[in-house]
């Protein structure tokens, strides 16, 4: 696993994350704790995030964060959020924080599942099952038929 350090607004935190080795954490949030099956992120809602005069954070980046922490609990190089199941109950602003947990399913399976909840300061503002795939190589280099094949078994 590669190394990586992370700001976050807690200050420096050194994980190991494999998954989405690129994300703009600016964007996404930053992981504060990772484990087997687990992972903590932390999601600042800057003026970027926002989508209207208010300051309201548009439900997409709360969103995003929540599928890059799911896939950051199971922690492997080749992951693909195919599905998921989200409620949101209340708005962020700008200047809160955010802080997701995500606790993955079915440690062994090609086909995980993800519980996320996120939160402002006690307030639960989402709550997610996220369906991941593990792949043995990248999805976008897989053949047509094996995907095909994971496609057939989301259905399952």
């Amino acid at each position: 696993m590669a190394e990586e350090k992370v700001e976050t607004t807690e200050g420096e935190v050194k994980t190991n994350i494999e998954a989405c080795p690129s994300i703009n954490n600016e964007l996404s949030g930053y992981i504060t704790e990772i484990e087997e099956n687990r992972a903590v992120l932390q999601l600042k809602i800057t003026s970027e995030l926002i989508c209207d005069s208010e300051g309201l954070a548009h439900n997409g980046f709360i969103y995003s964060s929540a599928a890059y922490v799911a896939q950051a609990a199971i922690n492997k190089k080749n992951t693909c959020v195919i599905g998921s199941r989200t409620s949101f109950y209340a708005p962020a602003k700008v200047g809160d924080v955010l802080t997701y947990e995500a606790n993955a399913k079915f440690d062994n399976s090609k086909k995980r599942e993800v519980v996320v909840k996120a939160y402002i300061r006690d307030v639960c503002v989402l709550e997610a099952v996220f369906h991941v795939i593990v792949t043995e190589e990248h999805i976008l280099k897989m053949q047509k038929s094996e995907l095909a094949k994971y496609q057939s078994k989301k259905q399952d």
